[in-house]
């Protein structure tokens, strides 16, 4: 009897360690279980708040690029509205016409000279040399213009030829581009401007055409005098054309150079050039003086604001 209450006790005991042992490896499965699906829940939260976090920090970078897209488009448009304003201002239009122009016809405005013969208003003596300083519109020098003539072909105080090379300088008065020629010829004591002289020497394949500015010998207040007109082609392209008109002798008066008083005739006249299919328009004054040619001249936008001027400084 005690035998097999022992017997029964073993195997009680032995059925409560094996359920211990099956209970035991179901709690670890349920908590594996429970925790690969709380493991789950935490990585699909996580997942889910970056994403949200990541789609936020994506739609604030895109509105403030989209932000920042706007204020440049609206900058740029005010901007161009500024420059349009500005080219206005300036006398500037834009067209798509083509660059090729036909040259006009050049009317012969200006009076024969009667009486005695006087200077030409250019120089006759080889050697002299002209130095012009360039203002800006507030008067500053920004840089410099040389005149150096460097050949006359005389006949008489009335007739000769000149050339004179051209070299602009910096404010410091060292030479920053290369030497252009410019001819010059006086008959009749009237100045002529050769265009065509200066082909080929700013760029390769170059080309000047057309009738300069003439300056005759008797200047009138209130004379008339010839239009002009310039083409510079490129390669067989035409890229620039100047016409000036309405050249008028407006008043004589006197300018201090080194100081020297001189005489000098103001001539005012209408300047249109169309560079690129841009057309500036605008008014310039220049004063002529004998025996040197230009002394002063000052460029206006087709408002009359002052734009530049060229003012001779020095004559050596």
């Amino acid at each position: 009897m005690k035998k097999l209450t022992l017997l029964i006790s073993l195997i009680l005991m032995s059925s409560v360690c094996v359920q211990a042992q099956v209970l035991n490896r179901i709690s670890r499965k349920i908590q594996n279980k429970v925790e690969e699906k709380i493991a789950d829940r935490i990585a699909d939260t996580i997942a889910n708040r970056v994403s949200d976090a990541i789609a936020d920090d994506v739609n604030k970078a895109a509105d403030k690029a989209a932000e920042g897209i706007e204020q440049g488009i609206n900058a740029a448009e005010q901007g161009l509205e500024e420059a349009n304003a500005a080219l206005e201002e300036a006398g500037v239009e834009y067209s798509d016409d083509s660059l090729t122009a036909t040259t006009p016809v050049i009317e012969k405005k200006r009076k024969p000279c009667t009486g005695k013969t006087q200077t030409p208003f250019f120089v006759n003596k080889s050697g002299k040399v002209l130095l012009y300083a360039n203002k800006n519109n507030k008067g500053k020098i920004e840089s410099y213009t040389e005149y150096t003539v460097t050949n006359v072909e005389y006949t008489d105080d009335q007739n000769y030829s000149a050339t004179y090379n051209v070299n602009t300088l910096n404010d410091d008065k060292e030479a920053v581009t290369e030497t252009m020629p410019v001819a010059v010829k006086v008959v009749d004591g009237e100045v002529f401007f050769d265009p065509s002289s200066m082909s080929g020497a700013l760029t390769e394949g170059m080309s000047i055409s057309g009738v300069g500015p003439i300056i005759p010998q008797c200047m009138e207040v209130g004379e008339d005098l010839d239009d002009y007109y310039i083409e510079v082609e490129v390669n067989g392209a035409t890229m620039t054309t100047s016409l000036g008109s309405n050249m008028k002798v407006a008043l004589k008066e006197n300018l201090t150079v080194n100081g020297e008083s001189i005489e000098c005739y103001k001539v005012n006249s209408d300047i249109k050039s169309k560079v690129m299919g841009f057309t500036v328009s605008g008014k310039t004054s220049t004063w002529y003086a004998r025996g040197i040619g230009y002394v002063k001249i000052e460029n206006y936008s087709k408002k009359g604001d002052l734009l530049t001027s060229i003012e001779i400084v020095e004559i050596k």
